[in-house]
């Protein structure tokens, strides 16, 4: 009975220490895209900065125009293998036709 014990415990700490693992890579996932919206004001504020007369109105006006607005819901994590099967239209809300889409591409490691 000792050893069975054991093992439920042992099964139970592994389990709770994936589940924190991906709540970690699911946060910094969020993060990131959070910041993308911060990244293009500050584009848009770079090339107002070179102008050589600063008025407040334009550039707030640049600011509205290229306004990047980040929507996550229903975000999960975990192995490409679990979802290889489904199409991308299944897993994300696909845009209309005249739609602006932003691409990210790249690799998570943990």
């Amino acid at each position: 009975m000792k050893g069975w014990l054991l093992l439920v415990l042992a099964s139970a700490v592994a389990a709770a220490q994936q589940q924190e693992q991906l709540d970690q890579m699911r946060k910094m996932v969020e993060s990131d895209y959070y910041a993308l919206p911060y990244a293009f004001d500050l584009g848009t504020l770079r090339e107002a900065a070179k102008k050589e007369a600063l008025d407040n109105n334009d550039v707030q006006k640049q600011l509205d125009a290229s306004r990047l607005t980040i929507n996550l819901s229903d975000m999960r994590i975990g192995l490409v293998s679990e979802i290889l099967d489904k199409k991308w239209s299944d897993q994300t809300t696909v845009p209309e036709k005249n739609e602006l889409v932003l691409v990210v591409d790249g690799n998570f490691k943990a």
